[in-house]
């Protein structure tokens, strides 16, 4: 209710991934996000999301806001959302929110580069909540569940092949690719073959992205290519 357009955002957002987003005219954030539960309650809907205000440092006014939140709409789990690249300050504003909150979750963007990985470990010592899910990217399919063995591996340079798997599942049929792989082994794979595989590639993300994945492979990318 603070920034400007953040409701058409997040209407345009709920109609493209076929979810209902309600809202209203006004600032008062907890009385809305009340209505919103009983809402969902009357038009029987067994899940619900409230998006507050973002905060990129602990402002007092916000904090007792998100508390009447709370209060009101009593939440089954609270989720916060870190920008990794904030870096140190990352960190004092989970501190400061698992101080005022029962915080049980993280979510933290924009972790797309390696070196931002120690935000992932440094919020996590902070507030001693496990972090659920991360984005390396700014569209919808680019939020992944957080493992940390993939992390870590990213970190030290030794890929995520695991990710590159559950990336790989999501955009192609196994059946076609089976029946690829067998025309490419028969010597019958064609130029539109290999134009499909391209194009199979690019619905997995950024060249970058890949390339991260795959063990040694991140270092032969040219400094600022994507």
């Amino acid at each position: 209710v603070r920034r400007p357009a953040a409701r058409e955002q997040l209407r345009v957002l709920g109609e493209k991934v076929g979810i209902e987003v309600f809202t209203r005219e006004g600032d008062d954030a907890p009385a809305i996000c009340a209505e919103a539960v009983a809402y969902a309650r009357a038009n029987h809907f067994n899940t619900v999301i409230l998006d507050t205000a973002g905060r990129l440092q602990i402002d007092d006014e916000l904090m007792v806001e998100l508390e009447q939140i709370s209060a009101r709409t009593r939440p089954e789990h609270t989720t916060l959302v870190c920008d990794a690249m904030m870096g140190r300050e990352a960190v004092n504003v989970a501190r400061g929110f698992a101080a005022r909150i029962p915080l049980d979750g993280l979510i933290l963007t924009k972790l797309d580069g390696d070196s931002r990985g120690g935000a992932a470990l440094a919020i996590r010592a902070a507030t001693g909540v496990p972090v659920r899910f991360v984005t390396v990217g700014e569209a919808i399919d680019k939020l992944e569940a957080f493992r940390p063995e993939g992390l870590a591996q990213r970190i030290l340079g030794m890929g995520d092949v695991v990710g590159l798997m559950a990336d790989f599942e999501e955009v192609v049929d196994v059946e076609t690719a089976e029946k690829d792989a067998e025309r490419m082994l028969r010597g019958q794979f064609t130029l539109e073959d290999f134009l499909t595989q391209l194009r199979t590639l690019q619905k997995m993300g950024s060249l970058g992205d890949l390339l991260a994945k795959i063990p040694g492979m991140s270092e032969m990318m040219p400094e600022g290519a994507s």
